[in-house]
């Protein structure tokens, strides 16, 4: 069925995030891991797995896609560190230029509701997986465009020295 192969490949990103944030430099692992994020993502994919085996599809979806995109998240502010953490003060125009781009997330933030309107629910539990899905779409890409703003008022106050 359509849910269950979305979960795995949903289960797949989690996996490849995960071995991806391990590949990172110790210094912004440990930063990362103490904002809680990482264990909310382990114990999603956790509930993710056991939904599943429940027979829950759409509860297992909707976990393993908060546990992808937390450790997704994870995974690009470390990438996004890691010029400041290996180039120093220099490295902060690079930052400020990558933090700035929502082109690529915009892009996959579209992709992703596209494959969401090709759910056809038929349970109750399929309905309220989809748009608890939609919703923390239109969640995370809100919050995106406020953190872009407030990253675009700090480089505004780093260029004014």
């Amino acid at each position: 069925d359509k849910v269950s192969a979305k979960l795995e490949a949903t289960l797949a990103r989690y996996d490849t995030a995960f071995r991806r944030f391990e590949a990172l430099p110790a210094e912004i692992r440990t930063t990362l891991a103490s904002s809680g994020l990482l264990d909310a993502a382990a114990t999603a994919s956790v509930d993710a797995r056991d939904l599943a085996q429940q027979g829950q599809q759409a509860g297992a979806f909707l976990e393993a896609q908060q546990a992808a995109m937390l450790v997704e998240t994870l995974v690009g502010a470390g990438e996004w560190m890691n010029p400041l953490f290996t180039q120093g003060l220099p490295g902060l125009e690079l930052l400020f230029r990558d933090a700035l781009d929502l082109g690529p997330t915009s892009a996959r933030v579209t992709s992703f509701l596209d494959q969401l309107s090709t759910y056809a629910p038929r349970t109750v539990a399929d309905v309220e997986g989809l748009v608890q899905g939609y919703a923390g779409t239109f969640d995370a890409y809100s919050l995106m465009v406020f953190a872009n703003q407030m990253i675009a008022s700090i480089k505004a106050r780093s260029d004014a020295g």
